[in-house]
This record gives structure tokens, C-alpha cells and sequence, in this order.
């Protein structure tokens, strides 16, 4: 931890990132996780078939229609470290 009590993420690993919510506003989140060093696009995250196989061909990565499958599944590789939430304002 740092002195401000955040977790220091300077390690030898990019920490991972998922995105659950494969609308629009997923590009934005996408594109920005892109720009941070020390930080991946692990999974996408869609309850909707098209817009999770649409995220995936973009983004080029795993997607999943379940959080804890995810969790499951990437636990392996690392896990993820943080989530954008890109769900509709009424689902957060």
C-alpha cells in the first residue's frame, strides 16, 4: 500500500481489467484501459450474445454472459483486478 492507502501497482504483471456492459459506452472504457499502462483487458462481460461476440471480435478478448464464470475461469491467469461497470444506471 502506498501512503494514501492505495495498492501499488507497480509490479512485474499488468494488473487486469474486466468490462461488464458491452454497450456503447464500453469503447470509452476499452480505449482508456488500452491507454493505462500496467493495464489489460482481461474479459468482457454480456448477458446479450450479440453485443458480448461484438465486444470480443473489437476489444480481442474472452467474453463471458456470467460474472462468476468469469471469475472462474480467469482465475488462473491472474484473476482481474478491477471492473467497469457499463451497465445501464438502473442496474448498477
Amino acid at each position: 500500500m502506498s501512503a494514501r492507502g492505495q495498492e501499488d501497482w507497480s509490479g512485474d504483471r499488468p494488473r487486469r481489467a474486466a468490462i461488464i456492459g458491452c454497450g456503447a459506452i464500453a469503447r470509452s472504457h476499452a480505449a482508456a484501459i488500452d491507454e493505462l499502462e500496467g493495464l489489460e483487458l482481461a474479459a468482457v462481460i454480456d448477458k446479450d450474445p450479440d453485443a458480448l461476440a461484438r465486444a470480443e471480435a473489437e476489444f480481442g478478448t474472452r467474453g463471458y454472459t456470467d460474472i462468476e464464470a468469469m471469475l472462474t475461469e480467469t482465475a488462473g491467469d491472474g484473476g482481474v483486478d478491477v471492473a467497469c461497470v457499463c451497465t445501464p444506471p438502473a442496474s448498477h
